[in-house]
């Protein structure tokens, strides 16, 4: 089981909204506060508890609990909508996470320009692995959204935007030098499907962290493309980039819808859903008798997906130089409806790491999902 969540969410009020989510899932890699290799964790994991208030003066829309960092488009998208198996793997790596803190959103235009700003605590706090995490540094985070063109109820959409993150880091030893900090995420490259991470991004002694992004978004009813650009940055040269591009076509003339609100990408809009038909059926020898037939087949999408993560000038880490991946996806979606489908895959994926290896990877992968 990949992963399975059941969750709450709701409206009081008129002004506020809520939603608690618990996740299970057979096992994730996590790293731990040392920065060393992480262990697999399963079972319970928090993932969103948090409630909102609406058209606060000044303010627009703020939200206290713990709930995802915007850190650029995909991360944003909910999982149950991204169109592979996982988020591109700079998204993985880049990607910050959920932490505890507080965040406004700003929406202007009819809600065409949107303005996200938080503060969150640098601690882990959603798995028990993460509670003896020392660093008790803050993260901010800045993300502004623009969607020009939106038409036909957002299945035809041209959006732009950018992020920034600064992850200062609050603990010094004895020394007076800093406590190793590890980049947000996961900070590992790869992800479930993969026998193997091509490298391990370690922790780095060092005051702060800063990650910059653009993203850029297109879909024509059926034909859509998106694609991010990341960067980030220790001090000292010590530099890490990674990014994707990703295109997708419904076979069926369906689409995918965009949420302003949110900034990504929303729910699939299918025209047909998976039927069958009960029904009379003629036969030569035994006359009439009834059988079934295919009323619909569904919706069909294939896409691609190539990605890259550089890690190649994190030279301080000692005992775990920085390497390079690249992975190519292939895969297509079979909707039978817009709350079910079926994904097949194909990944070549590319490592290197420098002085040690230089090795591929192709995985054939499937996968049934459904949320109600």
């Amino acid at each position: 089981m990949r992963d399975g969540r059941i969750g709450v969410r709701g409206e009081r009020f008129d002004i506020f909204d809520y939603r608690v989510e618990i996740g299970f899932a057979e096992g994730n890699n996590v790293r731990n506060s040392t920065g060393t290799d992480g262990t697999t964790v399963g079972g319970v994991r928090l993932t969103d508890a948090f409630m909102g208030i609406k058209n606060v003066p000044g303010l627009d829309y703020v939200r206290v609990g713990h709930f995802e960092i915007e850190a650029g488009f995909a991360q944003a998208v909910s999982p149950r909508n991204i169109t592979a198996m996982e988020r591109a793997q700079a998204t993985q790596m880049f990607g910050p996470g959920r932490r505890y803190g507080t965040g406004q959103t700003f929406l202007f235009a009819d809600n065409r320009i949107r303005w996200f700003n938080g503060i969150f605590a640098a601690r882990r706090m959603d798995n028990p692995t993460f509670m003896n995490d020392s660093n008790q540094g803050i993260i901010f985070n800045s993300r502004l959204t623009c969607v020009p063109i939106y038409e036909k109820d957002g299945t035809k959409f041209f959006h732009i935007g950018g992020h920034y993150m600064h992850y200062q880091n609050a603990q010094k030893n004895a020394n007076g030098t800093y406590t190793d900090l590890g980049i947000p995420g996961i900070v590992r490259p790869g992800g479930f499907v993969r026998a193997q991470n091509w490298y391990t991004v370690a922790a780095i002694n060092a005051p702060h962290y800063n990650q910059g992004g653009v993203e850029v978004a297109w879909s024509n009813g059926p034909l859509a493309f998106t694609a991010e650009l990341f960067a980030g940055t220790f001090d000292k040269g010590r530099n890490i980039y990674g990014g994707y591009i990703e295109g997708r076509y419904f076979l069926t003339k369906d689409s995918r819808t965009y949420d302003r609100r949110s900034g990504a990408i929303g729910n699939v809009k299918t025209n047909r859903n998976l039927d069958f038909v009960k029904g009379a059926i003629r036969t030569h020898h035994h006359g009439t008798q009834e059988g079934f037939g295919v009323k619909s087949l569904g919706s069909w999408e294939v896409f691609f997906q190539w990605g890259f993560t550089d890690a190649e000038r994190l030279w301080y880490v000692e005992g775990s130089p920085g390497g390079r991946t690249t992975d190519t996806v292939l895969g297509m979606n079979w909707y039978w409806n817009s709350n079910t489908r079926m994904m097949f895959e194909y990944v070549h994926s590319a490592g290197t790491r420098t002085n040690v290896f230089s090795a591929t990877e192709n995985i054939f992968a499937a996968s049934f999902r459904f949320f109600f």
